[in-house]
């Protein structure tokens, strides 16, 4: 056990040393400055989060709830530092998604009592 928890410690590692995430940490030091930014990002982040879960657990998603986070959206990359911090976000939630992903489809566990 004690080597997957060095090549876990070394799989971090690795991710923290990767430049995308260096660039998002960044971002996120000056999203953390701007109050303002800082609202506007995670209104948009509940709102997009709201309409995944919802499409994601086969509940009919209304267009006027696109709508909105389509427009919130638009909103914020029109400024750099949010466009790159999305980014940025969105390349290392990839990463980190395909690291379960691939740790999931691989390791077999017994989950019948899911149903």
């Amino acid at each position: 056990m004690e080597d997957i928890y060095m090549l876990t410690e070394r799989l971090v590692k690795a991710i923290e040393e990767n430049e995308c995430y260096k660039e998002y940490c960044r971002l996120k030091k000056e999203v953390d400055k701007d109050i303002e930014l800082k609202h506007k990002l995670n209104q948009f982040k509940k709102a997009k989060f709201a309409l995944d879960y919802n499409r994601n657990s086969g509940k009919a998603t209304d267009f006027d709830e696109e709508r909105y986070v389509s427009a919130l959206y638009s909103k914020l990359v029109v400024n750099d530092i949010a466009a790159k911090y999305l980014e940025c976000e969105g390349k290392v939630l990839e990463l980190v998604f395909r690291i379960n992903e691939a740790i999931g489809s691989r390791i077999k566990m017994d989950l019948d009592f899911m149903g």
